[in-house]
Parts: structure tokens; sequence; C-alpha cells
């Protein structure tokens, strides 16, 4: 890890059950040697504030796109990440049971997944906006 001078101040955060899921899936990847969970936060910590300290990257501007005459251009956003394949078994489950809101617990039923991949794939379709966290247990698409 990153050397400093001087003795280190304690900071105590609290995680929810999907956000400690996410960080053990990751820790998991290393056989050999696992970090600590205290490693990991630290490190992420250190990368997101140098990334957050280097001037912002040129940021792609909407483009209007071809439209047919006499008609108002649409703006159109830069193309996004594609969905994983646990991703799209998310969306596809959701959409053949009626595009409700889906509990975890149902997913994994009905995906047949571990346990564990369900807060981490969760997760991160929320962080993209794919899904939305419905307050009670519950996540939908988005725009639904």
């Amino acid at each position: 890890m990153e050397t400093t001078q001087g003795p280190k101040t304690p900071l105590q955060i609290r995680l929810d059950q999907a956000e400690l899921a996410a960080l053990d899936v990751y820790i998991a990847q290393f056989t050999d040697f696992p970090p600590s969970r205290v490693d990991v936060v630290r490190k992420a910590i250190h990368e997101w504030l140098a990334q957050k300290m280097e001037p912002a990257p040129n940021v792609q501007p909407l483009q209007p796109a071809a439209t047919a005459p006499g008609m108002l251009p649409a703006l159109t956003a830069p193309s996004t990440k594609p969905l994983s394949p646990k991703q799209q078994a998310v969306v596809q489950y959701i959409l053949e049971h009626g595009n409700g809101p889906v509990t975890a617990e149902a997913l994994q039923t009905g995906l047949g997944w571990k346990q564990q991949a369900i807060p981490v794939t969760l997760w991160h379709m929320t962080r993209a906006g794919v899904l939305v966290a419905t307050g009670d247990g519950r996540y939908t698409l988005t725009g639904t």
C-alpha cells in the first residue's frame, strides 16, 4: 500500500449488505494472498481521490442525429457500455415477469445464481442507471 509520514487517523464507514458483498466478491478474486477489507477500501479511496484531482478529460458534446428535411434534429447521447450477460439476464427476467419491481431473492431463485452474485450485479446496474431501487428491497427497470 501507499506509504505515509506520521500516524494515521482512524475512520469508520458503514456499508450496506450490497456494498459489503461487492467488496467481498472483489477480495475473493485474490486467491494467493487476499487483501483485507481495510486495504481495499484505503486503495479505492486513494485512487478515487487521485482521479478527482486530475483535470477533467474532454467531454464529447451531444451531437444532432441525422434527420429528414423539415424535421427538428434530436440530440443523441454518447454510447454507453453494453450490459454484461448477467445484467442482460436480470433485464430479461424483469421483462418476462411483467416489468414490475422484483426482489433480490426473486432474482436469485428465478435465475439460479449464487447469493453473492445478486447484490453485486444489482449494485452495478443501479449505479449505471439501468435499475432503480424502490427503497423497499425491490428493483425496477429505469423508466417503468
